[in-house]
């Protein structure tokens, strides 16, 4: 798949959301965190991801849906709930300030993250 706005790295797919019309991507991930970066900030988003689990568009535990100026993310395993029954959904978010890009060839950027 070749698309301006999708670089695809070795350890990560970026996405960038400038899209001239809606653009949605999705895959199995295993290492369960999905990453937005806007302006020198990260917004982190980790979810645990279940092999065993179903999940909606042919098994994409991670989806992004890129359009003009945004980007959806989606992350949830298809449950099935009874009546008086209840599901857990656990999502840890974090926020890093001040993270650089790097320009690497062809103009491609990755983000230099500080897990701390």
């Amino acid at each position: 798949m070749t698309n301006r706005n999708v670089h695809w790295g070795r350890d990560y797919i970026l996405v960038q959301a400038n899209m001239t019309s809606p653009f949605k991507i999705g895959f199995p991930n295993p290492r369960g965190w999905q990453a937005y970066w806007l302006q020198g900030t990260l917004f982190v988003k980790r979810a645990e991801y279940n092999a065993q689990a179903e999940y909606y568009d042919h098994g994409s535990s991670v989806k992004a849906i890129a359009m003009t100026s945004s980007l959806n993310w989606k992350r949830t395993p298809i449950t099935t709930v009874l009546p008086g029954a209840a599901a857990t959904h656990i999502e840890i978010w974090n926020l890093y300030k001040d993270v650089k890009t790097h320009k690497m060839k062809k103009k491609r950027k990755l983000l230099q993250i500080n897990w701390d």
